[in-house]
């Protein structure tokens, strides 16, 4: 499903009987919000699953230009840090040590600089 404007729109599920008749249908509010492009959408970096239960994976766009990723703690210490080759789209994020709670991976590179919230139960 894709939408094109932001703003509310009507969802529809509708059964159909053989000859073509609509049976019976439901229909829900839907509201559009931060419209992208499918290369947008596939071309990002993100943290799956987040929250962290054992272990998650950070995946990295195409073509980026980041050496390292560094987790922070809310006290802003820095207590893991991850190098990162030129070609690498994945990297594994063990929660092995760390306490639940709130966390920053930053990622550094020449050009750019990332922050992701991390959250670990």
């Amino acid at each position: 499903m894709y939408w094109n404007v932001e703003g509310i729109s009507q969802l529809c599920l509708s059964e159909q009987t053989i000859d073509g008749c609509i049976k019976d249908s439901i229909c829900v509010s839907v509201r559009i919000s931060g419209i992208s492009n499918i290369d947008e959408l596939f071309n990002r970096i993100y943290i799956y699953p987040n929250p962290i239960e054992n272990e998650s994976t950070l995946f990295l766009k195409e073509n980026h230009s980041f050496k390292q990723a560094l987790l922070y703690n809310m006290q802003a210490k820095s207590i893991v840090s991850y190098s990162i080759s030129k070609n690498q789209k994945k990297i594994s994020i063990n929660r092995n040590g760390l306490s639940s709670g709130f966390y920053i991976l930053k990622l550094v590179g020449l050009q750019e600089e990332k922050h992701l919230p991390v959250l670990i139960k």
